[in-house]
C-alpha cells in the first residue's frame, strides 16, 4: 500500500532551537537509524505489546486508527499485527526529520496497510480530536520536559476507551515519583524498562482531568 506523505508544514512545528537542533540530529543519522536504535526499539514494542495484552488494555474495532507520535523509520508499523486481532487499521506516523520520513514511507510501501506519514512535532499535532483506538508515543519524552502539557495534546486525539501508551527517559536513578507522583489513579500500568518508564492511560476521562504527576 502506498503512503500518503505529507510534506512539512512549517507552521505547525515548534520553532525552539532546541527543535530544530532535534530535527537536524536526525535528519543527519537517517541512513543509519535503524542500525543505531532499530533491535533496541523492537524490544521495546515487543515489552509493551506484551504488556497491553496481559492487561487487556486493546481496542478492539474493526478498523482501528493507532498514531504514532515520533514515529522514526515506522518500525512500529510492521509489528503492529503482532498485537491486533485485525490487519484491516489505519496507520499515522508523525515525525520531526524528513529524511526519518522518507525511509519510513519506503518501509510502508511495502505493508499492506493504509498509512499517512506527517512531518510534525509532539506540540502541535495535526489530528482531529477523538480520532485514535490507540497513541505510541516510544522514546519522544524526557523527564525534563514539559511532559503534563504534551500527553493532554495527544490525548485529546484519543477516543474514549482507547489507550494511549508512552514512555518517558527518565535515567537508571530517577523515581518514578520524580516524574509522575504515585498516586494518579489514571494509569493502568507503570513499569520500569531500562533507562524508561512504561506508562498506559486509558482514555475514558475527560482529557483535561489527567494529572500526569499526582498532584
Amino acid at each position: 500500500m502506498t503512503a500518503k506523505f505529507n510534506q512539512r508544514d512549517n507552521s505547525a512545528l515548534n520553532s525552539s532551537s532546541k527543535v530544530d537542533n532535534v530535527m537536524t540530529w536526525y535528519d543527519a543519522i537517517a541512513p543509519s537509524y535503524d542500525e543505531l536504535y532499530g533491535d533496541e526499539q523492537l524490544r521495546k514494542y515487543y515489552h509493551i505489546f506484551d504488556v497491553l495484552l496481559a492487561s487487556g488494555n486493546i481496542p478492539y474495532r474493526k478498523h482501528p486508527v493507532i498514531i504514532d507520535v515520533g514515529c522514526g523509520t515506522s518500525l512500529m508499523a510492521k509489528e503492529l499485527n503482532k498485537l491486533l486481532t485485525t490487519r484491516s487499521y489505519y496507520y499515522a506516523g508523525i515525525d520531526i526529520s524528513l529524511n526519518i520520513l522518507e525511509i519510513a514511507k519506503n518501509r510502508i510501501n511495502n505493508l499492506d496497510i493504509i498509512a499517512d506519514l506527517v512531518a510534525g512535532d509532539a506540540n502541535s499535532l495535526p489530528f482531529r480530536e477523538g480520532i485514535a483506538d490507540m497513541i505510541f508515543s516510544i522514546s519522544v519524552f524526557r523527564c525534563k520536559d514539559p511532559v503534563d502539557e504534551l500527553v493532554r495534546k495527544s490525548l485529546r486525539l484519543c477516543r474514549d476507551g482507547g489507550v494511549m501508551v508512552l514512555t518517558v527517559v527518565c535515567g537508571e536513578g530517577v523515581k518514578r515519583k520524580a516524574c509522575y507522583g504515585n498516586s494518579n489513579p489514571f494509569y493502568e500500568t507503570v513499569i520500569r524498562t531500562g533507562r524508561e518508564l512504561i506508562q498506559i492511560i486509558k482514555c475514558e476521562q475527560p482529557k483535561d482531568s489527567v494529572n500526569l504527576r499526582g498532584e
